[in-house]
């Protein structure tokens, strides 16, 4: 009985700690994590400038499904929206996607799943997007066009300034539910693009909203049917 006491207490306890690990802001390694911090801090701030900045344009945009990668976090994919014809070239058009902007060393994994930490409306140029997921993780990459009308382009860009302007707008990001999709379908929701209340709020995965998408005319069918059967 002892035995069964001690085993429960361990596995309890390390359970715990790797929800709550205990906050490090002296090691080699936390000094690593701020480094790479604060430079990402940096690029982010840059590629914000580009989205306000009252020249920026784009002709069209996609939906970027992600595969799934190695590691737990991303074995369910990812999403991005590609901002088409709004770079000098294809390679330099701003893209977007959603994350958790983890502000913990080591990351609270409670507050990640669960809500807690600010959303980051992630901007970065495409060909950075490729080579992290395509090149570096070998992770797939299916692109699908998205009809918008002039009026819904512009909606969906104000209300995207808007939640770079002010990171609490989308809500705290959780991975059982604000995530990288539940954050994109709220932006087309606010944005008047997908209608309110046609979505009941629940956990969707990324190879899911190409066909939500294609359910209010977003995507055509017959671009939906290239990767369908994949």
């Amino acid at each position: 009985m002892k035995i069964f006491l001690i085993l429960v207490i361990f596995f309890l306890g390390g359970f715990v700690y790797f929800l709550f690990p205990i906050s490090d802001n002296s090691s080699p390694e936390y000094f690593k994590w701020k480094a790479e911090y604060d430079q990402d801090a940096l690029t982010q701030a840059s590629m914000e400038k580009v989205l306000l900045d009252t020249n920026f344009n784009f002709d069209r945009v996609e939906l970027i499904e992600v595969g799934p990668g190695k590691v737990y976090y991303s074995l369910w994919g990812h999403l991005i929206l590609r901002f088409v014809g709004s770079g000098k070239t294809s390679e330099e058009d701003l893209s977007l996607s959603f994350l958790a902007y983890f502000s913990d060393f080591p990351v609270n994994r409670y507050k990640a799943s669960f809500g807690g930490y600010t959303v980051l409306p992630k901007l970065a140029y495409y060909k950075n997007y490729v080579e992290e997921y395509q090149i570096e993780e070998k992770r797939f990459m299916h692109a699908y066009p998205i009809t918008l009308t002039q009026n819904q382009k512009d909606t969906l860009l104000l209300k995207l300034r808007s939640w770079v302007i002010d990171k609490s707008k989308p809500g705290t990001y959780s991975f059982m539910l604000n995530n990288c999709v539940g954050v994109m379908i709220k932006l087309f929701i606010e944005s008047d693009i997908i209608p309110k209340g046609q979505l009941v709020e629940k956990r969707r995965y990324p190879n899911e909203v190409a066909g939500i998408f294609l359910k209010f005319g977003l995507i055509r069918q017959e671009d939906y049917l290239v990767y369908a059967n994949e």
